[in-house]
């Protein structure tokens, strides 16, 4: 953190500050890793309507993960772009959850990925429907009804895929199986959450969402 003060952290302390900081880096990270993985489906998907929907999907949380990057910037006030943000650091600078490390695979994974991610995130973004910082609340109000969108399109794939026994349902369950484990690192504790909840920044602790 700079020593300046930016006007969207007036009145906001600095530990608070250092864990909005946090939150936002993580949860752009995690727009951005699936935004790039899911782009890497264009012109190889199943179907072609797939080739189009993971594109617009892409786009979108690509879109998303820009929007938060730039809240971080002007947070941060130390002249850094969100495009900085984005690419000028070292892998392990990044804060994306370790269920987005999983590699693209086949349909199967990406669908049990996508599915585990977007209904984890879409609770993530309730919790922050009613943040009292308000360049944020009203951020999560725009993804939130982009988000709606993207839960149905995994949820529509999910209960295709588990609905044919022999190898669609067996890639499904697979995927699953290997995905469990990190199913819930989206809601990794931050640090300084505790000043987070306390000013109203998020309803409750990632753990409790």
């Amino acid at each position: 953190m700079t020593t300046t003060r930016s006007a969207l952290a007036a009145g906001i302390d600095r530990a608070t500050e250092a864990a909005l900081d946090e939150l936002l880096l993580s949860m752009a990270d995690d727009e951005f890793v699936i935004g790039f993985s899911d782009s890497e489906w264009t012109g190889i998907a199943p179907i072609l309507e797939e080739d189009i929907a993971m594109s617009s999907l892409a786009q979108d949380e690509l879109g998303h993960a820009r929007a938060l990057y730039e809240v971080l910037a002007e947070v941060r006030s130390n002249g850094q772009t969100a495009d900085a943000i984005a690419y000028d650091r070292e892998p392990g600078d990044y804060r994306h959850a370790r269920l987005l490390d999983h590699g693209r695979g086949d349909w199967a994974m990406t669908i049990a990925r996508r599915y585990l991610y977007d209904t984890a995130d879409g609770t993530r973004l309730e919790g922050l429907a009613t943040s009292s910082f308000a360049p944020l609340r009203e951020l999560v109000d725009k993804i939130r009804r982009e988000e709606r969108y993207h839960v149905m399109h995994a949820t529509t794939w999910l209960e295709r895929l588990a609905r044919y026994p022999g190898e669609p349902r067996d890639r499904l369950l697979a995927s699953l199986l290997e995905l469990a484990p990190d199913a819930a690192t989206v809601f990794t504790p931050l640090d300084g959450e505790a000043q987070l909840v306390e000013g109203g920044l998020i309803t409750e602790p990632m753990a409790a969402l």
